[in-house]
């Protein structure tokens, strides 16, 4: 009879692998820095393996308790194939969605200041404060355009000396967003691997490595990736009340109004589902669908395929609905996408046409600004074509290859 003792060869790896149980449905490896998620009959055989038991027990079990008949040599199969990709050389993941990384801040600087924070993130206190903050924010923008001040001829602009801090403030809004992910995460545990900065698509971001997150219930991570917005409407609040204790001088008002509505931006970027934000991972979470980008991708050849194979009857389930509004929805972002791409391109023709045909400015000032408009234009139009036929071509790949 062979026992565990036949797969030696990847008893180190065994050993070092650690497995999560979420749910009846959700179950983690842990490898090193990787996590995986794997089917409920492979967590229970490498469980049985760790335990020390021999195959045809292993065997057995899975069989009394799956109705599973797997053989012997089957088994060792998947053991082995299972190992050698857990502990494949990790490759460049040319699927990231950021890359660039740069570290920031590292895991030792996190842990230290973490601590002190995750108070906030006790579930009484983040739901109230969450609710608070969300309505006073709400209140505070009633008030702006109540008031008129949304619609004030005064921009940051005018004012070369606050423009320095209000970009200032906008990087720091964006590390204490990340720390809010960090420290949610601090509170369930979790040790945020590092702060980093990056790029998306073709933006600049920062993120928190939380890869770690995957072992926790998905109404867990759902808070731990609501941190950063939680820490937002902090932000909203604090300049609120330097709204109302401040000057009134025009500067003043300006800069805090500024920052006030750049932070309320940046969150309501942050909420998007649609784009790999915190909404995106809010929304798979809460709703349980992993991979959530690619399974909405390929949604409607699956419907298609069941009306090809007679499924009428089964075409649709009501546990479909979350991932059937998120699929539509995604077609029709990409629909306006293409649309306000064609329109942007019409524009900059006529735009690039006149600056080749018209006068040219007799002023340097004036010739070097009309440059600098059409290099931009040309630019936004290459950077909106690259996007969007970048994510286009993802989205047919999915839809029609992988299915």
């Amino acid at each position: 009879m062979k026992d565990v003792m036949s797969i030696t060869s990847h008893t180190q790896i065994l050993e070092q692998i650690q497995l999560t149980k979420i749910d009846s449905k959700n179950h983690i490896l842990k490898y090193h820095s990787r996590h995986y998620n794997i089917g409920e009959i492979l967590y229970k055989i490498i469980f049985h393996l760790q335990s020390h038991k021999p195959l045809r027990d292993i065997l057995d079990t899975i069989y009394h308790e799956h109705e599973v008949r797997i053989e012997e040599e089957e088994l060792e199969k998947i053991i082995s194939d299972t190992f050698e990709k857990v502990d494949a050389p990790k490759e460049k993941d040319t699927n990231s969605y950021i890359y660039g990384r740069v570290k920031l801040i590292g895991k030792d600087l996190i842990k230290k200041i973490t601590p002190f924070f995750t108070f906030l993130f006790k579930k009484s206190i983040f739901l109230t404060l969450f609710t608070l903050f969300s309505l006073t924010s709400l209140y505070f923008i009633y008030y702006l355009y109540s008031q008129g001040l949304m619609e004030s001829y005064f921009s940051i602009g005018d004012y070369p000396a606050y423009l320095i801090v209000y970009y200032v403030l906008i990087i720091v809004i964006g590390m204490l967003h990340e720390f809010g992910h960090a420290i949610a995460a601090r509170r369930h545990n979790i040790d945020s691997e590092e702060i980093g900065f990056g790029f998306y698509l073709v933006f600049p971001v920062l993120f928190t490595n939380l890869t770690a997150i995957w072992s926790l219930p998905k109404k867990t991570r759902a808070l731990i990736n609501m941190g950063g917005i939680y820490i937002q409407l902090f932000v909203n609040v604090i300049l609120i009340i330097i709204f109302f204790l401040m000057p009134k001088s025009i500067e003043l008002v300006v800069l805090v109004k500024s920052v006030f509505i750049i932070n309320n931006v940046m969150l309501m970027i942050s909420i998007n589902p649609f784009f790999r934000n915190d909404g995106y991972w809010i929304y798979s979470d809460l709703f349980g669908i992993n991979n959530l980008s690619e399974k909405a991708s390929k949604y409607p050849m699956v419907l298609f395929n069941r009306l090809k194979a007679g499924k009428i009857f089964n075409f649709f389930s009501l546990k479909e609905i979350p991932l059937a509004l998120y699929s539509l929805l995604t077609y029709l972002l990409f629909a306006v996408l293409i649309t306000a791409l064609c329109l942007l391109t019409y524009k900059n023709y006529f735009l690039v046409k006149d600056f080749f045909t018209n006068p040219k400015p007799e002023s340097s000032f004036e010739l070097i600004s009309s440059i600098a408009k059409a290099l931009f234009s040309l630019a936004l139009n290459a950077m909106f074509l690259f996007v969007t036929t970048k994510r286009i071509g993802r989205l047919v790949k999915r839809s029609f290859i992988w299915v």
